[in-house]
């Protein structure tokens, strides 16, 4: 897999957060992350074929099915136009190794109701 991607080669999971922030902050107007506060709380190892679906269609070709990706998640709390808050879970795809991130989406629901992943920063563009 030789594919760009955004380098967080040596950052623990609070810098890659810090990294990040001003990502979701575009993507959800005013969303700021605590000092001590981090986006991600678990990661999982997933074959390619368990998440290309996640990917654009323009992006496949980068991969094959002997690819593995780390894939960070977490919730976050996001103010609504009511000053209600919603919690929204918040993943971060990455290469097997954690050195290159991919994709940083976010579960939300749609106008119907139904949740959808939406990407809030796709690296590989």
């Amino acid at each position: 897999m030789d594919v760009k991607g955004l380098c967080v080669r040596g950052l623990d999971v609070y810098e890659i957060s810090q990294k990040l922030e001003k990502y979701v902050s575009d993507y959800f107007a005013g969303f700021k992350l605590g000092a001590d506060e981090s986006l991600f709380h678990e990661g999982h190892l997933f074959w390619f074929e368990e998440i290309e679906g996640m990917f654009p269609k323009k992006h496949l070709k980068f991969f094959s099915d002997k690819d593995k990706f780390l894939c960070m998640s977490g919730f976050i709390a996001i103010r609504n136009t009511l000053d209600e808050e919603e919690q929204h879970v918040i993943s971060l795809i990455m290469n097997e190794h954690g050195e290159r991130a991919f994709l940083l989406c976010v579960e939300k629901a749609d106008e119907d109701g139904e949740e959808k992943t939406a990407i809030i920063k796709d690296f590989l563009e």
